[in-house]
Formats: structure tokens, C-alpha cells, sequence
């Protein structure tokens, strides 16, 4: 069983205390991390984490933003896709490889079934892609819907696609005390048995909530090889298990 991490983070560094506490209490194998807020052209790194970026490029401060770490101890690469969005795709190489495509869309930025399907095209299968997509839609868990909602909900449709929201809410506002669930994993697989998902109150360091995504599967170990200790034989013991395999 393997943990993800999926959290609209709101400024990597100003929620590092969180997100440290996050991997002390849960040591997930990846974080796919929204809203970083870093400066182009910066990586930030987390210690045993491998960190894959896509910073906003044309912002007159830091803002925005997604971030991928992969453990160590996991092989993952960067998958590179042609998109305006702001999306991070990288390959886990698990015993069946996993591609996790991590995004940001902001309120703000125009979205289309369109921008959607062109970077699912370039994901390998299976794939899970994931991040807030600030899309309400009242068959996630939002008291209304909106126009991306109901053009995300085409989208899954038309490309027949599994949503792994409970309905749960994913942020809270604070100024107006309303609930939303706009962070949204969706993935290829078509056995929802194969994934845990909630979401974690109890880290509310944000304005959303951690995800967590339990997923089973395994990295894959290194492979043993026999080996046979020829340069300190037991040929007394040997000769006993071969006399007592004859009688």
C-alpha cells in the first residue's frame, strides 16, 4: 500500500511546519502539492524527496505554482507534456508503473474540455491526475455548480473516467464560513478498490486540506539473486542432508 499526498498547500514555505508535519505523522511516498507560490526558474527541496516543479512564469510575484516529491527510494521520472496549464506530470515506477499528473487552475484562468484532453493524451496509462481545480459541482460535494464544473463533469464523461471524491469538502472558506470540494483526483483505473481516499482536518494549516490517497500498490524492490557460500563450505552438514535425502 502506497501513500499520496495531495494538498493545495498555499505557499510552500510560509505551510512548511504543516507539511513537515505531514511527512513526520504519515511519511507518505509522494506529495503533489498546488499553489507553492515560488519564484520562476526556483526549486525548493524537501530532505529524501526528489522534487519535479512548474512555477508561474508570468506573474509580477511568486504565486501559483505545482510541485511533485517522490521518495528516494522510488524511481520516478519527469514526463514532459505541452500544456498553458500549470501541470507537473512525472512516471512512478511501482511494479506496474503509475503516472501522476499534478495541476493547479485558478479561478481566474479559462478553462476548456479542451486543455484536459490534450494533456491526457500525452500521459501514459494508467495515470491519476490530480490538484485543485476550483470546479464546483454539486455531484462532488459543492452546494452549486458551476460552468467548470459542468464542463469537468463532461470531461469525465466523454473520456470515461473515474472521480475518487466522497463529497467530502476539500477547503474551507474562512471569510464566509462555506465549504467547497474543488480538488478533485481523477484517474484512468477503472477499480475504485485499488484506492483509499479522505481527506485529513486535522491538518489545517491552509485554507484546503490535505488528501490523503492510499493506493495499492509497491515499489519495486531490488532483485536477489542466489548466491552459494563456496568460499566456507559446510561439506560435513552438506553430506548429512545428502545421506538423509537418500535413506
Amino acid at each position: 500500500m502506497t501513500l499520496f499526498i495531495q494538498w493545495n498547500i498555499n505557499g510552500f514555505y510560509k505551510r512548511s511546519v504543516g507539511n513537515n508535519r505531514i511527512i513526520y505523522d504519515i511519511q507518505p511516498s509522494i506529495l503533489c502539492l498546488q499553489e507553492t507560490n515560488l519564484k520562476n526558474n526556483h526549486s525548493a527541496s524537501i530532505k529524501n524527496y526528489t522534487g519535479y516543479f512548474k512555477n508561474r512564469t508570468d506573474a509580477l510575484r511568486a504565486s501559483g505554482g505545482v510541485a511533485t516529491f517522490i521518495k528516494d527510494t522510488i524511481d520516478s521520472e519527469n514526463i514532459p507534456i505541452i500544456s498553458d496549464l500549470e501541470a507537473i506530470a512525472t512516471l512512478v515506477k511501482f511494479n506496474k508503473p503509475l503516472c501522476k499528473c499534478n495541476e493547479y487552475i485558478s479561478d481566474s484562468k479559462i478553462l476548456t474540455k479542451q486543455h484536459l484532453k490534450n494533456i491526457i493524451k500525452q500521459l501514459p496509462k494508467p495515470f491519476v491526475l490530480l490538484g485543485d481545480f476550483n470546479s464546483r459541482n454539486t455531484s462532488w460535494g459543492c452546494n452549486y455548480t458551476d460552468h467548470k464544473g459542468h464542463m469537468v463533469e463532461e470531461f469525465l464523461e466523454e473520456e470515461t473516467l473515474i472521480l475518487l471524491n466522497n463529497n467530502e469538502p476539500t477547503r474551507h472558506n474562512v471569510s464566509n464560513g462555506n465549504f467547497s470540494a474543488i480538488d478533485l483526483t481523477i484517474t484512468s483505473i477503472n477499480s475504485t478498490t485499488l484506492f483509499d481516499w479522505q481527506v485529513l482536518p486535522a491538518y489545517s494549516d491552509s485554507d484546503h486540506w490535505p488528501i490523503g490517497i492510499r493506493y495499492q500498490s509497491h515499489p519495486e524492490g531490488k532483485k536477489c539473486s542466489t548466491k552459494w557460500n563456496l568460499k566456507n563450505p559446510n561439506w560435513e552438514l552438506f553430506s548429512e542432508k545428502i545421506e538423509f535425502e537418500l535413506n
